[in-house]
């Protein structure tokens, strides 16, 4: 499946270069967007910027992967 995704990316970006349309999009979900393009942060009590692990990172990115697997 992912060697399949990166296909359809793929295409999308020489369908951009030579300003075709997408063949691969998202839907235009807000959540989604905010999800995808969010990383949580806190501030220690130190006041140091705490970011958010890479693990807890990729358990949120696999939870959307089912959905993503639907999208196909």
């Amino acid at each position: 499946m992912w060697a399949y995704i990166k296909g359809l990316l793929e295409q999308n970006m020489s369908n951009y270069m030579n300003d075709e349309s997408a063949v691969l999009q998202l839907p235009d979900d807000d959540v989604l967007t905010s999800q995808f393009t969010t990383r949580k942060w806190s501030m220690t009590s130190k006041g140091k910027i705490l970011l958010e692990s890479k693990k807890d990172m990729k358990n949120a990115v696999s939870s959307h992967q089912i959905e993503l697997t639907r999208m196909f």
